[in-house]
């Protein structure tokens, strides 16, 4: 009876140590899956909460991971920034729907659909992605329509830079050519020049001047002769300068050959 009793003391005590250890397993287990279930209830009712106030996240336009969700529905400083960013979504979205219409304006094209989302990671890191589509359109100018009408605008605004150079091209004109005839002996008593932009862009001149010298072309004839005869008899001069000058040298130097063998007449010496 005693080893009985015995045994019988220690099948219950086992048995009452296992029930306890198993209802202290299940109360964590139940407290654990409680805390999940109210965690992922915070999590649910704040992402009701971001489709309630942003529709953005309403219709699907940015996708938040499941992570950074969960933090920010724990954390204030977290959920501030998430926020912050879905209030700019409109903006942004608005600023790449202006941007998509005036590239497709600059092709000679119309947008048809523009599309924007965003992709918030677990770090909070954003992606953006953008969809648009172009169709051409009768009522908007072409490429070819839109190239020439830019170079025609080039060419225009070249023309008009010209233009208002004229006056000093003129004035430097009639400076040069007062300056040449001033040295021929005349006067430039009119002058004007005149301007033609061809089709290809070419710009052409043509000057129109008169010049008073006060002589008859027979005066003029005889100066012109007259100054050229002189420049040729400066010429022939300075040449029978340079003539007479080696000369010159030449006979000084049989001169000195001859002193030399006048002194030393036993010594073969050619200078």
């Amino acid at each position: 009876m005693g080893i009985s009793g015995i045994g019988s003391n220690s099948s219950n005590v086992y048995q009452g140590a296992y029930a306890s250890q198993k209802n202290g397993a299940a109360r964590k287990a139940e407290s654990k899956s409680t805390e999940t279930k109210n965690a992922v209830s915070v999590q649910e009712g704040y992402y009701s909460y971001l489709q309630k106030n942003y529709d953005c996240v309403k219709n699907g336009s940015v996708a938040i991971s499941g992570t950074y969700l969960k933090e920010c529905a724990g954390n204030p400083e977290k959920a501030k920034e998430l926020e912050e960013s879905l209030a700019f979504f409109k903006e942004g979205y608005e600023s790449g729907l202006r941007s998509a219409r005036a590239n497709a304006r600059a092709i000679g094209a119309r947008l048809v659909n523009y599309s924007e989302s965003w992709s918030i990671d677990n770090t909070g890191n954003i992606t953006m992605m953008a969809s648009t589509t172009v169709t051409s359109d009768d009522s908007i100018k072409g490429w070819r329509e839109l190239e020439e009408e830019r170079e025609e605008k080039l060419k225009a605004k070249e023309l008009e830079d010209f233009l208002k150079k004229i006056p000093e091209l003129e004035r430097q004109g009639y400076e040069q050519l007062s300056a040449r005839n001033k040295a021929l002996g005349g006067t430039v008593t009119y002058y004007q020049q005149t301007w033609t932009v061809n089709e290809d862009g070419s710009i052409q001149s043509t000057v129109y001047s008169v010049t008073e010298t006060g002589m008859t072309n027979a005066e003029r004839m005889k100066k012109n002769m007259e100054e050229r005869l002189e420049k040729q008899a400066e010429k022939k001069a300075e040449g029978k300068k340079v003539k007479e000058q080696k000369r010159e040298e030449e006979r000084q130097a049989k001169k000195m050959e001859v002193d030399i063998k006048k002194t030393f007449p036993k010594f073969d010496i050619t200078v």
